[in-house]
């Protein structure tokens, strides 16, 4: 591990204990077991606890009431099996049954009307009733011979994740962002990119307790998912033989390359096997029957090993650890969650300075006190060795006289800037109420430390009337005045669909 990364960790774990950042980590959620993931500030830890039949099934919750019962275990898992009521935040990975996949392409677009067309395309192949589905995109790559663009889009029904998000923010669990196993494994497989040739083209055949789920990652990202379901291999009594295992094994990597075939015009490099039975045999049937190289996963992250079953809940806990990195990838999860996640920030902001304000003006009064006793005395003393000695040298009391009342004003200027500092706290609370009522999202403010009375901060929106229309009511707020957002500091995201932008005012 590198010095910045040790140096960003001991950050963090700072922040958290002073409560300015919450504590982050990662929940992968299965119909079996339920495996969480957080960086103790050395190693990362994993711990798995299993759910009983039929609590949540076909990753759908069944048992509202015994599910929130395990949620609360697993929040104390976080803090060594101890109760605690510090909030976590979290990265939420969930069964791939009932996430969908869809690569599409589409001609040269102008920047401006990308989003539309990607939109519009979005819901033409939704699998699902697009107005109950939570989707989202990001562009794969681009063709300059043929002036064709490729997207991914995810889809999911938005029941499912509301229920999710909700369930966990009871036990202050907060979800940052809600992510495919899919999507993790071709991230980690990014992040081995001195071990793997992300300019190749590979399948992840990932086996676990919801099925056989077939990955393709196509220069470092997702391009395509294919999942057999178990009960699509199970015989009439339920039962899955080994052999059956192996057909459907073979059936589904050669339908996989068919496809590749078909679609890019072109072979994979390679197969990456993720499974804890008959890794042996299924490694045999796959290079025998698609003639590709199977390759070994590598395990070893930052100098930790980890093994295959952890991967997912791994790599949801890597993007917790690094969502600002992260954070314009794909999520399948509702604005309004994401608003509360940025709220939770904000609150844990400004309860950080309602603390450290008042420390660090007491300590400085403190300071400026014993200095101010011990000029008075130093001074004292000096006037009563001149007037004994009569030598004369009144200007150096003077001097002294008027030090300790150049302290004496700095004691005042100390408390008036504390009055000042309480005050500032409800206006940032209505700033905050203003911005949420014009559809923004604060994501960084600072103050000019030339001039106490200048706010900056960094924003995003969905569009750029609601960055006017945010405009517009701060210059209506008594409390705010020489409200400016320069036009150029408007920017539209590459690939996404939100405008950021930058604004100053002066508090008055």
């Amino acid at each position: 591990m590198n010095k910045a990364t040790e140096a960003k960790i001991f950050f963090e774990n700072f922040l958290s204990k002073l409560r300015v950042h919450d504590r982050a980590g990662g929940i992968e959620i299965t119909d079996q077991v339920i495996r969480i993931s957080y960086f103790d500030g050395k190693y990362w830890q994993f711990k798995a606890l299993k759910i009983a039949p039929g609590i949540i099934v076909g990753g759908v919750i069944k048992d509202k009431e015994a599910f929130h019962s395990i949620i609360l275990e697993v929040k104390k898992e976080f803090f060594n099996g101890k109760r605690s009521k510090k909030g976590i935040n979290v990265v939420l990975c969930i069964s791939s049954a009932n996430i969908y996949s869809q690569v599409f392409s589409l001609p040269v677009v102008q920047s401006d009307t990308l989003e539309k067309a990607v939109g519009l395309n979005i819901q033409m192949i939704s699998p699902l009733d697009f107005s109950k589905t939570y989707a989202d995109w990001q562009m794969l790559s681009h063709n300059e011979t043929t002036g064709q663009s490729e997207f991914l889009s995810v889809f999911i029904d938005k029941d499912i994740i509301d229920e999710y998000v909700l369930e966990l923010s009871k036990v202050g669990l907060t979800v940052m962002a809600v992510d495919s196993k899919a999507l993790i494994l071709a991230r980690l497989m990014r992040e081995k990119k001195d071990e793997i040739d992300i300019n190749k083209s590979y399948t992840i055949v990932d086996v676990d307790n919801t099925g056989i789920d077939f990955i393709i990652v196509k220069n470092g990202q997702l391009s395509f998912e294919y999942m057999n379901q178990w009960a699509e291999i199970a015989d009439n009594k339920g039962q899955i033989s080994s052999d059956a295992f192996l057909n459907a094994l073979r059936r589904g990597i050669i339908q996989v390359i068919n496809f590749y075939s078909q679609h890019w015009h072109g072979q994979i490099d390679g197969i990456f096997i993720i499974s804890n039975v008959l890794y042996e045999e299924a490694k045999k049937t796959l290079s025998e029957s698609a003639s590709v190289k199977v390759l070994e996963c590598p395990t070893s992250f930052n100098g930790q090993d980890i093994a295959t079953e952890w991967f997912v809940v791994f790599g949801c806990g890597m993007r917790s650890f690094e969502f600002e990195k992260t954070k314009e990838e794909i999520s399948l999860l509702n604005i309004s969650a994401e608003e509360n996640f940025l709220r939770t920030q904000i609150v844990n902001f400004v309860d950080f300075w309602r603390v450290v304000v008042p420390i660090i003006l007491v300590f400085s009064i403190a300071v400026l006190v014993s200095v101010d006793i011990f000029i008075s005395n130093m001074s004292q003393k000096e006037a009563a060795d001149l007037s004994v000695s009569n030598a004369g040298n009144s200007k150096q009391v003077q001097d002294a006289l008027a030090l300790v009342d150049n302290f004496n004003k700095s004691v005042s200027l100390i408390n008036n800037i504390e009055t000042n500092s309480k005050q500032q706290i409800p206006i940032l609370s209505d700033l905050e109420s203003v911005a949420i009522n014009n559809n923004i999202s604060i994501t960084n403010i600072s103050f000019d430390s030339s001039v106490s009375s200048t706010l900056s901060f960094e924003g995003s929106a969905i569009s750029q009337d609601n960055i006017f229309s945010f405009q517009k009511s701060l210059q209506g707020d008594s409390h705010f005045s020489n409200v400016n957002v320069p036009l150029s500091a408007i920017q539209k995201q590459v690939g996404g669909n939100l405008y950021t932008f930058t604004l100053t005012l002066t508090v008055n």
